[in-house]
């Protein structure tokens, strides 16, 4: 246990990281977004020969792609670090580190997998409405804009790639996870008598184990 303390500190750094950032970006959109009500953006949109709105949804897009990178990362993060401890279950049989990256993976109690998941809903509800929003605001600003500013707009949308392929190796490391936890749970050797369980009593020839019953030797 003592060999993954280490890793166990890393999980809990970069999971801190991924719900500080999502309060951080909420309290930042409503920041731009009470910017563009107050005029706040006027003198850059004069510069810039564009509405305040243009400025508005590009301040937007900027705040989602940098939210989308860094949640995205430290969520590969946390899973990368899991798998190591999965993969390295042989030589650490019994750890409580372990034994919880594989319980969170497989449904224990509830059946469904719906069901064992509602504690990411937070995570997953504001990932979802953050691409959304993006897709949405994205289609916004090239309609509405022109120039230089267009070409912001599409540049931003090039970028958008990075947290994409970066949510598509997660949700494959994901997978990888699930599926080293079945692998090790169907090869998961089973117990063996000793010789303790299968001395002769009493000069007889049938022997009784502590498992299963008895039989005849």
């Amino acid at each position: 246990m003592e060999s993954h303390e280490f890793i166990r500190g890393e999980i809990k750094f970069f999971m801190e990281k991924t719900f500080q950032f999502a309060y951080i970006y909420i309290g930042s959109a409503f920041a731009i977004l009470a910017g563009g009500k107050l005029d706040v953006f006027k003198g850059l949109a004069a510069v810039a020969g564009s509405g305040t709105d243009v400025i508005m949804v590009l301040g937007l897009l900027v705040l989602n792609l940098a939210y989308l990178i860094l949640a995205s990362s430290c969520l590969f993060a946390v899973l990368k670090r899991g798998y190591f401890i999965l993969i390295q279950g042989e030589r650490s049989c019994g750890s409580p580190v372990l034994e919880w990256e594989r319980f969170v993976r497989i449904p224990a109690t509830l059946p469904r997998r719906i069901d064992w998941n509602v504690d990411n809903y937070f995570m997953s509800v504001l990932y979802g409405l953050v691409w959304v929003s993006s897709l949405a605001l994205l289609v916004y600003v090239v309609r509405n804009s022109h120039g230089g500013m267009m070409w912001c707009a599409i540049g931003l949308g090039l970028l958008y790639g990075i947290p994409m392929w970066n949510t598509l190796n997660t949700v494959r490391l994901n997978g990888i996870c699930r599926d080293e936890v079945l692998k090790t749970r169907n090869t998961k050797p089973e117990v063996q008598p000793t010789n303790d369980f299968v001395k002769p009593r009493f000069g007889s020839k049938s022997t009784t184990t502590a498992i299963g019953g008895g039989f005849d030797r």
